[in-house]
Order: structure tokens, then sequence, then C-alpha cells
């Protein structure tokens, strides 16, 4: 079975994972304003932990995005550096899909399909969200792209859902939804790598893979407005 180094950095949580859908090793840190500091510590102790080798895995999982900008680029900047130096190839997903991914682990075989939600706050007034689907048998399925709005808009989108609803991540925290009956939300839910490594084999499997040249961020927020915004509220 195939083996990832997975790397988390998007959010305030730094996760790294070592294993597969089965088995993994795991280290996190959620020390502020450090993901620089400690995210090549953590996978030197995963790989120790395990007595592996970079270049004998056979892929890294990265998250891209959304999420903190100087996050995002610690973590795309690591692993461009990790799998050049290995020559291994990269699976990419969003903070999004992991959070997701995570209530998969937790409830597959359910009894009838639930949409989950999972939501970050994205400050300056801001969430990050998106929808999938996820079976009985615990397959993922995305209803939508990642997207990003005020909590208004995302109150207004969130109301219109029905049937069985499962938000996740801080991003719920900053939002005033009426929930109906099988509305449920755990606002507390932090992203982990561990939850990267069951989408990290199904898309090594699938041949779904990034070279570290071919990596890319995924902001969804415009670079330029956030520095604008920055300069703003620091007058």
């Amino acid at each position: 079975m195939p083996r990832f180094l997975a790397i988390d950095t998007t959010t305030e949580v730094c996760s790294v994972a070592l294993g597969n859908a089965k088995t993994c090793v795991t280290r996190q840190s959620t020390q502020a304003n450090s993901h620089a500091k400690v995210v090549l510590q953590l996978i030197e102790e995963v790989l120790s932990e395990e007595g592996a080798q970079l270049n004998e895995l056979d892929a890294l999982a990265l998250t891209i995005g959304p999420g903190s900008f100087t996050g995002i680029r610690i973590g795309l900047s690591v692993a461009q550096s990790l799998a050049y130096g290995a020559q291994l190839p990269i699976v990419c997903l969003t903070s999004l899909e992991l959070l997701a991914a995570q209530c998969q682990l937790d409830n597959a075989h359910r009894a009838k399909p639930v949409i989950v939600c999972p939501a970050l706050d994205a400050r300056m007034g801001e969430i990050y969200w998106q929808l999938f689907e996820l079976s009985q048998k615990g397959e993922l399925k995305p209803l939508s792209p990642p997207s990003i709005g005020t909590p208004e808009t995302f109150n207004k989108m969130s109301d219109d859902l029905s049937g069985d609803v499962l938000g996740v991540g801080h991003g719920w925290q900053v939002t005033d939804v009426e929930r109906h009956d099988g509305f449920s939300v755990l606002p507390d839910l932090k992203p982990n790598a561990q939850g990267m490594l069951h989408i990290a084999q199904q898309r090594f499997e699938n041949n779904e893979l990034t070279s570290a040249f071919e990596l890319e961020p995924l902001y969804l927020r415009n670079e330029i407005t956030w520095q604008k915004r920055k300069r703003i509220r620091d007058n």
C-alpha cells in the first residue's frame, strides 16, 4: 500500500501525517505564528518514528488553501522543496476538503446521505465554505466549488439547505443560521493532516498528481485586496 507525507499549514493548526488510509503517525502544533519554525520539525519527527526516508514514500499530500496567506505559502514552499529533492509527486486538496474528509472518517456507513458544509473564518468579515454530499457508504462528493463571502451570504446559503446537514469548522462560530431538525454543527473541529490520507490514496491511484513545478495555491481572496485592507486596518 502506498505511503504519503501529508502537510497542512493553512489554518492556526500546523499538522503532518505519515502513512496511508489504514495506518499513520501524526504530529501537530497549535503554537501561534510558528508554522515556519515547526513544520520541518514535525516532519522530521514522523519520519524518525516510522524509520522512513522521504525518498521511500510514494507522494506528498498538501492542502493548497483556502486559509491563511502566510500558512498557504509556507506549506507550498516546504512541499515544493521536499518534492523536488526527493522526486515525489504531490496530491493536492483544499482545507475545506480536509474538514469534510474528517467527517467522512467519523460518519462512514450512515443510514442516509448527509450534506457536509465545512466553513472557515476568513477574517475581514468573510467566510470560506464548500458543500459536499457524504453518502451512506462514506463516499464524499463535492456539490459546490470552494467559495468566499460575507456571513450574510453564508447564512442565506445555509438557510436554503434541507435534510440532514452537518456544519464543521470555526467559520460556523461567526454565523447566525437557523437550524432545522437534522442540522448539526461541530464548530470546534479543526483540520488535521491525518484526514488527508484517504483522499490522497484515492487520487494517487487515479493518477491525480501534481509536480513541484506545477503546484499552485488556492487563495480565493485577491492578495492585493488583502494587503490594502491590512494597511487600512493598521492605520
